[in-house]
């Protein structure tokens, strides 16, 4: 079972970033956008390490972590539901809570119209 919580995915810090020079220069990014996004692979890592991929570069002198984004969204659709189903709940406790005070209320009303 996957270990997922909204605690485990409050940990991911979403970030902007620009790559760096060697990143370019070593052609594992094709894409060079200024103001990229996403996640440390460091930082994810801690929470989910079987979410990152580490490749090595310049002829096996050097490595780089890459946060696997396609496997994350299954994290992120858990967590979803998991959530959803807590609001769900939440809203059943307000409904209760209030059937409970409008049904005090309601006593409340009878009684002072009835005569004494």
């Amino acid at each position: 079972p996957l270990n997922v919580t909204m605690d485990n995915v409050k940990k991911l810090r979403s970030v902007q970033y620009n790559w760096n020079k060697l990143a370019i220069e070593s052609g594992i990014v094709e894409n060079k956008t200024v103001n990229e996004i996403g996640l440390l692979a460091q930082n994810v890592e801690e929470v989910y390490p079987e979410l990152v991929n580490e490749m090595k570069i310049l002829h096996n002198t050097m490595s780089i972590k890459t946060v696997d984004y396609a496997r994350l969204n299954t994290i992120l659709i858990a967590a979803f539901k998991d959530n959803h189903e807590y609001i769900l709940s939440l809203q059943q406790r307000v409904y209760n809570l209030k059937k409970k005070y409008l049904r005090k209320l309601k006593q409340k009303l009878l009684r002072r119209k009835e005569p004494n």
